[in-house]
């Protein structure tokens, strides 16, 4: 479920700041790499839609981060899992190759 909320912190040279949701509540970490497109730059104010996510200490952040007006970028699934695979291969063939 999309979450509306507005940009109250942002750290340009580290990349992350705060959304502070709409409906109330405390504030969600965001990443620069959960927004949809990175230029411009995110902007304290700037109204945003998100996924509420949590990341791997489990904390509460947002993901799929759009500004007002943005359509979510669509990635076909073969595309997803052809990466996958790349990306699995290429770490399977730099362990093979340290031995």
């Amino acid at each position: 479920m999309r979450t509306t909320g507005k940009i109250t912190h942002w750290s340009p040279e580290k990349g992350f700041g705060f959304i502070t949701p709409e409906s109330g509540g405390a504030r969600v970490f965001a990443h620069i790499s959960a927004f949809n497109s990175r230029l411009p730059p995110p902007k304290v104010g700037e109204s945003v839609h998100f996924v509420l996510s949590t990341d791997r200490q489990g904390r509460p952040c947002a993901d799929q981060v759009l500004r007002e007006g943005e359509t979510p970028r669509i990635e076909p699934t073969s595309l997803r899992k052809g990466r996958h695979r790349l990306q699995s291969f290429t770490v399977m063939a730099a362990s093979i190759a340290g031995r």
